[in-house]
């Protein structure tokens, strides 16, 4: 009793034999180029990780702990610095992303780091007041850093450039609450805020 035995069905793409018993060579596909990405479409994006770490710093600052949202605050800080260097195609340095998150506290920020340390502490004596500023103000700060390192980049900056991240910070801050607000009150995506 002998079996019938027939070859392997040929997958697509696959080298083999072709029907006149010459070796067939394998193709390669070659990789779809990407397109460099436009002005409006780095923009779309930076102003999506704006308005993303602007909710995530939102939910940090909800963190009952003391001092762990400000760190907490921080790591979002850094990492929407990071996501819009590279959105801009700018070496990111994270050294010198710290180092000029620092100096931010050292200077405007030193107002609102310290409102968002008082804020913190405040959770241990008075939890309903903190739960609702301590979002807010951990939001505004975070739009306003966002905005002024978006147009930094935008206007061709780099890292090593932004020498007056303060005073542009502190503009940004100034016009941030009202469009914190509608991001925060759930605007959708599509309406939300521009930066």
């Amino acid at each position: 009793m002998s079996a019938n035995v027939e070859p392997p069905a040929k997958t697509a793409g696959a080298p083999g034999n072709d029907s006149s018993g010459k070796p067939e060579q394998a193709t390669q596909a070659t990789p779809p180029t990407q397109a460099t990405p436009g002005p409006d479409d780095r923009q779309d994006r930076a102003h999506a990780i704006i308005r993303h770490s602007t909710k995530v710093a939102a939910y940090v600052g909800l963190v009952p702990i003391p001092l762990v949202d400000v760190v907490g605050l921080l790591g979002v800080q850094t990492a929407m610095i990071r996501d819009l260097a590279r959105v801009y195609g700018i070496e990111v340095d994270h050294q010198r992303i710290k180092t000029l998150l620092g100096s931010l506290s050292g200077s405007i920020g030193g107002a609102t780091v310290g409102k968002s340390i008082a804020l913190s502490l405040l959770r241990t004596v008075a939890a309903p007041l903190a739960i609702i500023a301590g979002p807010s103000s951990a939001a505004t700060f975070t739009w306003a850093v966002g905005t002024a390192f978006h147009r930094h980049f935008q206007s061709g900056g780099q890292l090593q450039t932004f020498d007056h991240a303060a005073s542009a910070v502190s503009a940004e801050y100034k016009r941030a609450s009202s469009a914190v607000g509608e991001l925060l009150r759930g605007s959708s995506s599509s309406a939300s805020p521009k930066p």
